[in-house]
């Protein structure tokens, strides 16, 4: 075997060793993400549980429905006797900046820059479906609102005022607020009876909801 090749070998084996590290710190990456997510989501999820143990509400977490010929996913539906509130939860850390109006929010951690859906869209979309899931089971004069959560410790949001974006310890606040103390009058059955009643249960549905997502997020 000559130099040359010789040569050539070694640097093909260095691309290939410098290809598989990248590769492994990327999936590691993603792994941890996804960690992060279900943590958050489980964070609030508890939070949420807590609520309707001493009210008598429901709560419905992870919850997959139909759109148009898709599926979407649902972090937490909270049903109480003041209406309806449909959480997005999200595992962002650093600092996040957006607007109702802006269609990618930007988080920045470190040196690192990343650009996001609004989560605010995002969750307009399930807001949008549990109204028309209402309409179509005759169920009128329920309050159905969203919030969007920032499961995070490690987060700092720069949004205007008054939009319906927290911080986890913002969100453990707003839930002691009168308003959600109020009794509207909802039929907390009814209503979760309705929204269960419309829930993909398809395994092959959910499968391609999550690769699209997972696509999606690279």
């Amino acid at each position: 075997m000559d130099t040359t090749t010789i040569i050539a070998l070694s640097i093909s084996g260095g691309i290939l060793a410098i290809a598989a590290i990248v590769y492994a710190i990327v999936r590691r990456k993603k792994n941890h993400i996804k960690k992060l997510g279900k943590k958050g989501e489980k964070k609030v999820q508890k939070v949420l549980n807590k609520f309707a143990r001493f009210r008598e509400a429901k709560v419905l977490h992870d919850i997959y429905l139909p759109l148009y010929e898709n599926t979407t996913q649902i972090d937490h539906i909270l049903i109480a006797p003041f209406g309806v509130m449909v959480i997005e939860t999200k595992n962002w850390i650093g600092e996040v900046y957006g607007n109702p109006a802006e269609e990618q929010w930007l988080q920045v951690a470190g040196e690192d820059r990343n650009k996001h859906y609004n989560p605010l869209m995002q969750n307009k979309t399930h807001l949008d479906n549990i109204r028309h899931i209402f309409k179509k089971a005759n169920i009128y004069r329920v309050s159905v609102e969203g919030a969007v959560v920032f499961a995070e410790r490690k987060c700092d949001l720069y949004c205007p005022r008054g939009v319906p974006v927290y911080t986890f310890k913002q969100f453990k606040k707003l839930l002691k607020k009168p308003a959600y103390e109020a009794d509207n009058k909802v039929d907390v059955e009814k209503v979760a009876n309705a929204i269960l009643s419309q829930q993909v249960t398809d395994k092959k549905k959910i499968a391609n909801h999550v690769k699209a997502i997972k696509k999606m997020h690279g």
